[in-house]
């Protein structure tokens, strides 16, 4: 039975107990004992007009049939209004002859019941309109005898509007779950990642000294080369963890979607390898989109990958661009209506219908053993947070296309900031104050950036860091400093040292910038951040960034108040 609001099911029931009463009494005519003819006579009219009213005004469907041959004797307007049809269209035929029940198994089952019990009280039924709609009643019906034959009084109410309010509301309540979910997974995953990438980097900058020591032909090399590999595996994970739960630091640019693509040709078909076919239908002159360049890669990456584990033997995988202009309602809600199209699509299976709702949730894998889980889930958080969406479309046996829709780039969109890469082995001069509060990181730190030729000066906590820097602005002209620190962010403590040595060049590195998080992900213009874990060349190139950022500015350490214009230029 349908969970019909109670008080809707006891008015159900009330009407059906008075429409049985007013036949009886009809049947016995009129009332009990009365003094004389005409009061019987007044009180079978009133018998009567009582009937009629409440029969032609139930806000319910109420039909009388008779059980000999089950055609309909009469029906109130409700009933015709309900399917569709005029009373001399229904009154003389039966149920079946107007085609009135939508399943028929549903019907058996429902008469059945009927026989069986000699009544039905509330149970749900679907029924067809003259219009061939289907919609869903709730039916009781009572036996009665009128005019000495043995007839059935049915009375539905319509629930079909009822219905799909509850199951927008059971839809709308299982995604808020799903939401909830995601969230506390996602709030999870980025603190292990802050701490895990933490680990990570002391691993690598300790890889990387030792590297650095060894000799060409030294055995210990292959070793140290295989942990390197092994950090960067592990650091690629802690990145989907991070990606799928929207909580990466991004920083965009205007991107060309076809030459990306097209970048990649190369790197897509050793992925894919022997076996399976990649194609190419890149659209030239497409608007750029603005996206981080590597999420954007991970996301093509990822899909392929995709892709090449669903596609059928010898089979092919399409991968394409174009341009989209959602229109009306089909771009309600979205950060704009033209979309750069990256629509990737396989040859397999398809995805089961009972599949198709988890393909987004972490950890959820149809590989066994071989999938994380994490690869559609990354997509999603990867594309979501650069403002766009992802559509899917399968069928059984004709395969999958997944569809990623990116806004366009605004006009006037910064430009990547461009300078050279140091050389892995060039030396670089400077002095560096190094903020970390993990010794287990800021010691292999310092070790690389001495190394690599800088002067370093390291602080475990951001008081000490100021007293750092103003015991030396006249020669300080980089901060390296970790964005989550206690008692003061990275950033703010970026802030406060620009204060005392204006046009110092400022990196951060985190894992997991939260305060940027709270900001929608993206980096503030000029800021420049050296993911952990990181080795000797990211954190080379990082510096060298910011150093050309400020000489880009015009910033040269000294030119403001606070600052010794004798200091060496930047």
């Amino acid at each position: 039975m349908a969970d019909l609001p109670l008080p809707e099911l006891a008015q159900l029931r009330e009407r059906v107990r008075d429409l049985e009463e007013e036949v009886q009494r009809l049947r016995r005519g009129g009332a009990a004992a009365s003094g004389t003819a005409g009061s019987r006579d007044d009180e079978l009219i009133e018998s009567e007009e009582r009937f009629r009213v409440a029969f032609e005004t139930a806000p319910a469907g109420i039909s009388i049939t008779r059980v000999t041959d089950g055609k309909v004797l009469y029906v109130n307007p409700t009933f015709c209004r309900d399917i569709g049809r005029s009373i001399d269209e229904v009154v003389g035929q039966t149920m079946e002859a107007i085609d009135l029940y939508a399943d028929e198994d549903e019907r058996q089952r429902l008469f059945t019941k009927l026989i069986e019990n000699g009544y039905v009280d509330g149970v749900e039924f679907r029924y067809r309109t003259i219009k061939g709609e289907v919609r869903t009643g709730l039916l009781s019906s009572r036996p009665i005898t009128l005019r000495g034959e043995l007839c059935q009084l049915g009375m539905a109410f319509d629930i079909t509007d009822a219905k799909r309010a509850q199951a927008d509301r059971a839809r709308l309540e299982e995604q808020l779950a799903q939401s909830q979910k995601m969230e506390a997974i996602g709030r999870l995953a980025a603190g292990v990642a802050h701490d895990f990438n933490n680990l990570l980097t002391a691993i690598v900058a300790n890889v990387e000294l030792g590297l650095m020591q060894a000799a060409a032909g030294d055995p210990l090399r292959l070793h140290l080369l295989e942990i390197r590999e092994a950090t960067a595996r592990a650091a690629g994970l802690t990145g989907q963890l991070l990606a799928f739960s929207r909580k990466q630091v991004l920083e965009p640019c205007p991107v060309d979607l076809s030459a990306k693509v097209d970048e990649m040709r190369t790197m897509l078909g050793r992925v894919v390898g022997e076996g399976v076919s990649l194609s190419f239908d890149l659209a030239p002159g497409l608007p750029p989109v603005l996206v981080d360049p590597t999420q954007l890669e991970q996301v093509v990456l990822n899909l392929v990958v995709n892709a090449r584990d669903a596609a059928a033997p010898n089979g092919l995988i399409s991968v394409a661009t174009r341009l989209a202009e959602l229109q009306g309602t089909e771009g309600a809600g979205r950060s704009g209506t033209r979309f750069v199209v990256l629509a990737v699509a396989d040859d397999g299976k398809g995805i089961p219908a009972d599949v198709v709702p988890h393909v987004f949730e972490p950890f959820f894998s149809t590989k066994g053993e071989r999938g994380t889980g994490l690869g559609l889930s990354t997509v999603d958080g990867i594309v979501t947070q650069h403002g766009g969406f992802v559509e899917l479309d399968t069928k059984p046996g004709r395969g999958t296309t997944f569809r990623v829709f990116l806004p366009e780039a605004p006009e006037g969109a910064a430009r990547p900031q461009q300078s050279r890469p140091p050389a892995p082995n060039e030396k670089q001069q400077g002095v560096l104050l190094l903020v970390e509060d993990d010794a287990s990181v800021r010691e292999p730190t310092a070790a690389l950036l001495r190394r690599l030729g800088f002067t370093v000066h390291t602080a475990a906590t951001t008081t000490i860091a100021l007293e750092l820097a103003r015991a030396h602005r006249d020669l300080l002209e980089i901060l390296l400093t970790d964005m989550v620190m206690p008692l003061m962010s990275g950033s703010a403590l970026a802030a406060a040292v620009k204060q005392l040595v204006p046009g110092i060049a400022v990196v951060t590195m985190s894992g997991y910038p939260e305060d940027v998080i709270e900001r929608g992900g993206v980096l503030d213009p000029g800021v420049v951040l050296v993911r952990k874990p990181f080795g000797a060349e990211q954190l080379a190139a990082a510096i060298a960034r910011a150093r050309a950022h400020q000489l880009d500015r015009g910033v040269r350490k000294g030119d403001a108040g606070g600052g010794d214009a004798q200091g060496q230029g930047l």
